[in-house]
């Protein structure tokens, strides 16, 4: 028996969580970490949509979601607690919960987790955690005990600690996100999950964890072209027009950029025409989503509900067009049609 996994993916330590707690001997269990962009072949014979973590039982015959992983692990004769039940009604009642679980607390942590590296999405997604918190309260509350399971971790316990961690390590990253109020339940259950032995063996420390989720919220590479361009006026706005407009033929062969000015000196601009007031409001998203991101703002207006106009230069230290201006029409060309 062998299960495919990658490392520091969430749904992946679902399964190794599992393992350490049923402590199964009498089956030989490989667990075998793989490149999914070089996946061997007996993996995607069983997940050609590679999917992780997949369970190879035979060669050609296995499968591939974490929870379902979880639970034939659980059907497998083994010296440590059981995840599920040992009857169907208190099985039934626990896949009840994880339903509950990830609807209402699983998915809002994961929403935040994937947000890659959007401000946006970042801030939309946080917006959602004191429901998730409460929510989880709730749940806790009416077990009275430390975690879902009672005193043990379950199956309940193993499809949210993933994320739960992976939150914890964000928090301290990023300084900025909500913590669990203090002295409540949430609180104390996140804190007993740090200190539990079996996840302790089974997934890298927060310290680790906060390491590789410092990759989840480094912007992309265009982003960070934005944020690392100089603020440095240009000394010649046509020749850099010139190059701009050459360099976003590839995402749109007519869409161009011009030079205008006000009474407080030069700036660029365009006009985005769509096919639809639905196409020019996704346009528009885009271009909050990379002016967050980026921390550099433009001006636009909707006109006719389906022309953008784009007006973008700097304003500090120096009213004008710089680098960074230059970048930021770029990276929004390539964005709006992608």
């Amino acid at each position: 028996m062998k299960i495919y996994t990658i490392p520091d993916c969430p749904f992946c330590f679902r399964v190794k969580i599992a393992l350490k707690i049923r402590k199964i001997v009498d089956y030989h269990i490989e667990i075998q970490d793989i490149d999914l962009k070089n996946p061997p072949k007996d993996f995607l014979d069983i997940s050609p949509n590679k999917t992780v973590p997949a369970l190879e039982l035979s060669q050609g015959n296995g499968f591939s979601d974490s929870m379902l992983i979880v639970e034939y692990l659980d059907s497998i004769q083994g010296k440590g607690e059981r995840l599920y039940a040992s009857t169907l009604d208190e099985s039934m009642k626990i896949k009840m919960l994880i339903e509950l679980l990830s609807e209402n607390v699983t998915k809002t942590i994961a929403q935040i987790l994937f947000t890659n590296g959007s401000a946006v999405e970042e801030r939309k997604a946080l917006a959602k955690v004191p429901i998730a918190f409460y929510e989880l309260e709730k749940l806790l509350n009416k077990k009275d005990k430390r975690f879902l399971g009672g005193n043990n971790l379950n199956a309940a316990d193993i499809h949210l600690i993933p994320f739960a961690l992976y939150y914890i390590a964000a928090e301290k990253l990023l300084k900025k996100w909500i913590s669990p109020e203090k002295n409540s339940k949430v609180e104390k259950y996140f804190n007993d999950i740090l200190f539990h032995s079996a996840i302790r063996k089974a997934i890298p420390s927060i310290e680790e964890l906060t390491h590789f989720i410092s990759l989840f919220f480094t912007p992309k590479s265009e982003i960070q072209k934005i944020k690392s361009s100089s603020r440095k006026l240009v000394d010649d706005i046509s020749e850099e027009l010139v190059n701009l407009n050459e360099s976003i033929r590839k995402y749109n062969s007519t869409q161009m950029w011009h030079r205008n000015e006000n009474n407080q000196g030069s700036f660029i601009e365009t006009v985005f025409h769509f096919k639809s007031y639905e196409d020019a409001i996704k346009a528009i998203q885009t271009l909050c989503d990379v002016q967050e991101t980026a921390d550099h703002h433009a001006k636009f207006t909707l006109d006719n509900f389906s022309q953008l106009k784009v007006e973008v230069c700097t304003h500090e230290p120096n009213w004008g067009v710089t680098s960074m201006d230059f970048a930021f029409a770029e990276v929004l060309t390539s964005r709006i049609f992608k």
